[in-house]
């Protein structure tokens, strides 16, 4: 501890540059013809009156579907479940996957062997299952192949 001294002193900084100094934050009102508030200061409002005269109201609660989920179908695979990727696999089978990136820009995309294979089989009118069935590849291996090709922007679905 004393050599940590000598070395502040030396330096010719001297204990309060080091420790830091802390001062609570002071937070004063708004002035009052202001209409800036703080949260702290706003009323509590009541919850909203239940429409109709039952008290409460139904509610129903919908899935919202943005499309088909390559992610998911990705992530069983990565997980070696091959019949939960299949389970999520037949939502894209009636999907017609295009092209959906100029091709240099494909070019600079690393793509394997399979991605480059399977892309070269998408014409804008094949369904993805029929492109999977086509494959002389295994059906796993074709169907990550078109997943990752979606993932990483080159081929877009359609319904």
């Amino acid at each position: 501890m004393e050599a940590c001294r000598h070395t502040v002193v030396a330096a010719g900084m001297t204990a309060e540059d080091t420790i830091p100094t802390w001062q609570p934050l002071v937070f004063e009102p708004a002035p009052p013809g202001s209409s800036t508030r703080l949260a702290s200061e706003r009323p509590t409002m009541p919850p909203p009156a239940p429409r109709g005269a039952g008290g409460s109201e139904d509610v129903m609660v919908s899935r919202i579907h943005l499309g088909p989920s390559v992610d998911e179908v990705l992530y069983r695979l990565s997980l070696g479940d091959l019949s939960g990727a299949a389970l999520a696999n037949e939502e894209l089978e009636p999907c017609v996957p295009r092209r959906n990136t100029p091709p240099i820009i494909i070019a600079a995309m690393q793509l394997d062997y399979l991605e480059e294979y399977v892309l070269a089989c998408i014409d804008g009118q094949t369904t993805w299952a029929e492109i999977l069935d086509s494959s002389p590849f295994s059906p796993r291996d074709t169907l990550k192949a078109l997943c990752e090709l979606v993932d990483k922007g080159a081929l877009a679905l359609t319904r």
